[in-house]
């Protein structure tokens, strides 16, 4: 009978520790935001925003992502789950689309819930994947890339005809326009996917057709990139021109985009310039990030620089330059892109007397700042990139934003 109460108050202190664990669990969060914590934005997405009451029954779900976005530590359990997943089970976390984690094999994949496509046709089961797929000898990819590809809302021949669409809007509002789509990495460094996953097959054939089709009928404006950066790579294979473990292209690839852009513009620009290898860099990369990772990679750095050209502005989405000798474009530019240009800056940045830059996701999310854009520049760049076209899923290719927007801007 002594050793009775030693019991109790052995199972009082499991009971505290399990309450313990319990509250941290559920009030960790908001006292972590209450002290100031606040969630970064680990995804590549911003995080998202609050509902408001034009959402109507929308307000629910945009609530949820944005709950879950601003949810403060979720970094911090993301990398810890990651580091016990890899390093205990040999495994590597998926976070699947529901927000359940679950594991796969270390040869499969690794990811975090993304906003989805557009569901596929009831006919269609559609095919879903992991944000970050887990690829050979180290190399990462972004799970969209094949989603896009795998669950496609438009053929590729209407694609290219959307594009067309697009530019014929653009012509009519007097505008100079230029289309660049940047390739996916996974388009670019196939051999490193993993051979058993299911995605590669489909999104090989959806590549092969966007590509066929775009060449076929080219859009007004259309600059090939792909084929520009495919030859780079065929002339030297060994040299890379995107990142292992992040989705871009390193300072090699976006130099392949800013010399396409300055030739397309005037082919008088890009000779004027001077490329100066600054050594390679460590930098951080969005794969590891999603998985809550702060991972470096080495990435070669580049300066470009042009007699006489001084930059006076250079913000997210504002730029000037000021010239005493090399030519400048000198009407007004806007960008609508995306990562690829913002990582490309660099090499871009001493070629306009002034350009604005706005997302291309505004033509769903900030329609009237992107016609307002649009209407106060003379020159329009499209640089878009591969998974948000491929499949149709973009804002842009939506016939109902192509009527909103050949009304918006009519005539010039």
């Amino acid at each position: 009978m002594a050793r009775l109460p030693r019991l109790n108050v052995r199972g009082k202190v499991v009971r505290i520790a399990l309450v313990a664990l319990a509250l941290t669990f559920f009030f960790g969060p908001a006292v972590a935001a209450v002290a100031g914590v606040r969630a970064p934005a680990i995804e590549n997405h911003k995080l998202g925003p609050l509902p408001n009451a034009r959402d109507g029954w929308g307000s629910f779900r945009i609530f949820d992502t944005w709950a879950t976005d601003h949810l403060p530590l979720r970094n911090v359990a993301i990398s810890a789950n990651t580091k016990v997943e890899r390093n205990v089970f040999g495994e590597t976390p998926n976070y699947g689309a529901n927000g359940t984690a679950t594991t796969t094999t270390a040869t499969g994949v690794a990811g975090i819930s993304v906003p989805q496509p557009p569901p596929a046709p009831a006919s269609a089961a559609p095919a879903d994947f992991p944000t970050v797929i887990t690829g050979l000898d180290g190399w990462l990819y972004y799970g969209t890339d094949l989603r896009a590809a795998c669950n496609p809302t438009l053929t590729a021949p209407v694609i290219a005809q959307r594009f067309q669409q697009l530019s014929e809007i653009m012509q009519r509002a007097g505008k100079q326009f230029v289309i660049i789509i940047a390739p996916d990495k996974s388009d670019i460094y196939p051999q490193y996917l993993p051979t058993a996953d299911q995605g590669v097959t489909c999104a090989s054939k959806a590549e092969a057709a966007l590509w066929a089709a775009l060449a076929a009928n080219p859009p007004a404006g259309y600059q090939d990139l792909r084929g520009a950066i495919e030859a780079a790579k065929a002339k030297d294979p060994g040299t890379l021109l995107y990142r292992k473990l992040d989705t871009h292209w390193n300072g090699i690839g976006a130099l392949i985009y800013a010399r396409l852009l300055a030739n397309s513009l005037d082919p008088t620009l890009w000779p004027t310039a001077t490329v100066t290898p600054l050594g390679d860099s460590s930098s951080h990369t969005d794969l590891e990030a999603l998985l809550g990772q702060r991972t470096t990679e080495q990435a070669p750095l580049f300066s470009v620089t042009r007699p006489g050209v001084t930059t006076t502005i250079n913000t997210a989405s504002q730029l000037a330059d000021t010239t005493t000798d090399a030519p400048l474009v000198t009407p007004k530019t806007l960008f609508i892109s995306d990562s690829f240009t913002d990582s490309s800056r660099f090499a871009i940045n001493p070629f306009f007397a002034q350009a604005g830059f706005i997302n291309s996701s505004a033509a769903g999310t900030a329609f009237d700042e992107l016609v307002q854009s649009i209407k106060s520049a003379q020159i329009v760049v499209l640089e878009i990139v591969e998974r948000t076209v491929i499949g149709g899923q973009a804002p842009l290719l939506d016939s109902s934003v192509l009527a909103k927007l050949a009304a918006s801007l009519g005539d010039g």
